[in-house]
């Protein structure tokens, strides 16, 4: 009866955030300097439940970014949390479209990228801490992120681009080299495919209009088996509060734009990290549900542009 209830309450919230979405494109149109698009190529396909498109104009852009810096993992079960830091190399490719908000507030800028993939590696090899000791493993990961982005454009091809990034469809695999005996948590992790849920935030400063600069913090879960409905019904509440969070976002975008750029880094990285919380502590939260494993990473980088 618990779960009904709570399922009942997400599918409530989840069609708030249409409604949400629905004004917010309604808003959007209204203050746009032109309704109409003239694309000189467009692509669109469907593989399962996700969409790439792939569509250019004037506005739009393809990039290529990579990013080096340093992974740590976290169990909530485990009281001495003696793993080793790993280096940590992150590929993505993708495509946006790069736009002012509407035309009273020109030098806010909002960001929509598309048909995101990103590889990631960690592992002692690329660097970080070497014969410490401690629990060392390599991990790969590969996703298909969603980022959205409002940023200031201060002129001269220069921009302050603050970026949330989710990722429902995300999997990672772990080898490791552990110290510790086989009933431990981390067991039920190693050796094979894992599914998992990737978050990220960052800032991405462009210096020309074709090289950017960035920094970032990853944090990502990984779940020891999938159970399917459980985590539909986490994705809905996870994206209900997101949504909320967007629509929040939608409302500051015409009341007070020169600050929706924050706004939209804090809130919806909030909710993002908020649900990664309860992730560690059951996988499929709010049911009762294994302990996702954690894995944080920082990285600095570089974007090409093009």
């Amino acid at each position: 009866m618990k779960c009904i209830i709570i399922f009942s309450l997400g599918i409530c919230v989840f069609c708030a955030q249409s409604l949400f979405a629905a004004s917010d494109s309604l808003s959007i149109e209204a203050d746009s300097a032109s309704a109409d698009k003239d694309y000189w190529f467009k692509f669109d396909t469907e593989i399962g439940i996700k969409k790439f498109k792939l569509s250019f104009n004037d506005n739009n852009f393809a990039f290529l970014e990579f990013q080096y810096g340093r992974a740590n993992m976290r169990h909530n079960d485990i009281e001495n949390q003696d793993f080793a830091y790993l280096g940590s190399l992150q590929a993505t490719i993708g495509y946006f479209e790069k736009k002012p908000i509407n035309r009273r507030a020109p030098s806010i800028v909002e960001y929509d990228f598309e048909s995101l993939v990103n590889l990631s590696y960690n592992s002692i090899a690329l660097g970080a801490e070497k014969n410490t000791g401690r629990n060392e493993y390599t991990m790969w990961q590969v996703d298909l992120p969603e980022r959205t982005a409002l940023g200031y454009s201060l002129g001269n091809g220069i921009a302050i681009m603050p970026y949330y990034q989710n990722s429902s469809l995300y999997w990672s695999g772990v080898d490791t080299e552990l110290l510790i005996d086989s009933v431990s948590p981390i067991a039920r992790f190693q050796n094979g495919l894992r599914f998992g849920h990737g978050n990220q935030a960052g800032i991405s400063v462009e210096l020309t209009p074709n090289i950017s600069v960035t920094a970032s913090y990853s944090y990502n879960t990984v779940f020891a088996r999938h159970v399917f409905w459980q985590w539909v019904v986490t994705e809905i509440i996870h994206k209900s509060a997101d949504g909320v969070a967007n629509g929040l976002v939608t409302v500051i975008k015409r009341k007070a734009p020169s600050v929706a750029p924050i706004f939209h880094f804090l809130l919806r990285n909030a909710v993002s990290y908020g649900f990664y919380e309860l992730r560690k502590t059951g996988m499929n939260w709010p049911f009762e549900s294994e302990k996702a494993l954690g894995i944080e990473t920082f990285r600095v980088g570089v974007n090409f542009i093009f």
